[in-house]
């Protein structure tokens, strides 16, 4: 079997967070890829005996937008064998504004309404309402259109676990202004890229990034703000404030950077999970493993599940060649069958 070929995640989404349970070593196979619906590949943190495949499910925009969901689904049912892979059905596109009208907020929650139908009686099966709400202005309509959507999955669906992320892009941030849970199912979601100067360098997709640059993981908190504001702009200037300058980041960075939302966390009894995280192919392989050993230290620490973005081997992806050196210590970390 080719390591290009797996992908590992917890055997059930229930078991998400601070419960670890038994699992089991599981071989994905490319004919389960389905880009022709939009799914992507995540690898995510297990037991450090059992791993087992997923499937993130990409809902695209016009299933939505544009009434076109009867197709998908035809699409979905010739592609997906959901019955022996564990799957995340997301829905992509983060612009809530449009969902300021009445007309598409019903069609947002007949979609799940569908999915939940055809769905939501596997339990290897989760929801993810919507990936990336952009503006922190939209958390109201967000949180609005979220709470009626999650009742009515509820009426079909009542124990499938439903992940819900805000804005920012599912910042870590965003997770205090989320509405309160409505079942002990419900699960708070966010993604992770930082310091971004480092994990994005080079990005072509960032404007004011020199795709020339790198820099290595180990830097200074001043080298680090001197850094961002240069790559990404002013905003940054503060970005690593409360840190002493003169010292070299590691897991203190991303305890800190998760602390409040931990706290929210426990103060509503709702789990975390990190459905992104990863490191751009422009950066070393050993230096992407250190980055990567920091992460896992905190994650570990507050028993918060995770999937690392790998998206067809496109900038982030762990079974690239490149990889080959470092790659067994990664799948180590990210299963946590390794310390970090």
């Amino acid at each position: 079997h080719h390591p290009e070929n797996y992908v590992i995640r917890g055997k059930s989404f229930k078991d998400l967070g601070k419960e670890q349970v038994e699992r089991r070593r599981e071989i994905f196979y490319p004919q389960f890829f389905m880009t022709n619906v939009g799914a992507r590949m995540a690898v995510a943190s297990g037991s450090p005996d059992l791993y087992e495949r997923e499937t993130r499910i990409g809902v695209p925009n016009h299933v939505v937008f544009k009434g076109r969901h009867y197709e998908f689904f035809g699409q979905l049912n010739n592609t997906f064998n959901h019955e022996n892979a564990v799957a995340l059905c997301t829905l992509f596109g983060g612009h809530v504004a449009s969902l300021d009208s009445p007309e598409l907020q019903e069609h947002f929650c007949v979609v799940w309404e569908e999915l939940a139908t055809r769905y939501g009686k596997y339990e290897n099966v989760a929801f993810e309402l919507l990936n990336e709400v952009t503006k922190k202005e939209y958390s109201d309509t967000w949180n609005r259109v979220a709470d009626n959507c999650i009742k009515r999955i509820r009426r079909i669906a009542p124990d499938t676990p439903i992940l819900v992320g805000g804005y920012y892009n599912n910042s870590v941030e965003a997770l205090k202004d989320l509405a309160l849970p409505q079942d002990e199912n419900i699960i708070y979601n966010f993604h992770c890229y930082e310091p971004l100067v480092f994990t994005h360098q080079g990005a072509t997709w960032i404007s004011t990034m020199d795709p020339s640059f790198r820099c290595p993981y180990r830097l200074t908190y001043q080298d680090y703000t001197e850094k961002s504001v240069e790559q990404l702009g002013g905003g940054f200037a503060n970005a690593f404030a409360g840190f002493s300058m003169d010292a070299a980041i590691d897991e203190t960075y991303f305890e800190r950077h998760f602390a409040e939302a931990v706290s929210v966390a426990e103060a509503r009894n709702v789990r975390l999970y990190c459905g992104e995280y990863g490191v751009i192919d422009r950066v070393d392989p050993e230096e992407v493993l250190l980055w990567y050993k920091d992460f896992h230290k905190a994650l570990s620490k507050h028993g918060i599940g995770c999937a690392a973005w790998t998206y067809r081997r496109m900038d982030f992806g762990i079974d690239d060649a490149r990889m080959d050196g470092v790659r067994d210590r990664l799948l180590g970390l990210i299963t946590r069958k390794e310390q970090a």
